[in-house]
């Protein structure tokens, strides 16, 4: 990686504008999760009566998101999905640190648990999970992986 001070980590929440970076790099697929701004003092009081809104968890370099992944806080538990590090940024240690920050989040916010997915053919995934504590509910993919916090 390059130097450390252009390199941060930030969790954004889902009450201020994520990065342009974050459609192209979560794709189509998780644009549903890219959340809205409330436009009103109401609708921002009324947030907690509604399905849980994402967290950004991203990665920056230079101030440019790279690498990120979705935080979804429930009452008892959280959930990560979609962690993305593209091709270029692998093998360089993000995706542990993206985990370890979003188990550190999940912990301040009083989940007791955490969960995520590992899909076919996953086995860095697994791998990379089991080393964080997480532990497999099943022994065929889609791998659901939990952690108690």
């Amino acid at each position: 990686m390059t130097d450390n001070h252009a390199i941060h980590i930030e969790i954004i929440p889902h009450t201020i504008p994520w990065p342009p970076q974050a459609n192209e790099l979560f794709g189509r697929d998780a644009i549903r999760f890219i959340p809205t701004i409330p436009t009103t003092h109401d609708q921002s009081t009324n947030l907690s009566t509604e399905p849980p809104l994402p967290h950004l968890i991203g990665f920056f370099e230079n101030n440019t998101l790279i690498a990120g992944l979705l935080y979804l806080q429930f009452n008892d538990h959280a959930a990560i999905h979609h962690l993305i590090i593209p091709p270029q940024h692998r093998g360089k240690g993000i995706a542990g640190s993206l985990l370890r920050r979003a188990i550190s989040f999940a912990e301040s916010h009083n989940a007791t648990y955490l969960l995520t997915t590992a899909g076919f053919g996953c086995h860095d995934h697994i791998n990379l999970y089991t080393r964080l504590g997480f532990q497999s509910t099943s022994d065929h993919a889609p791998y659901i992986m939990i952690k108690t916090l």
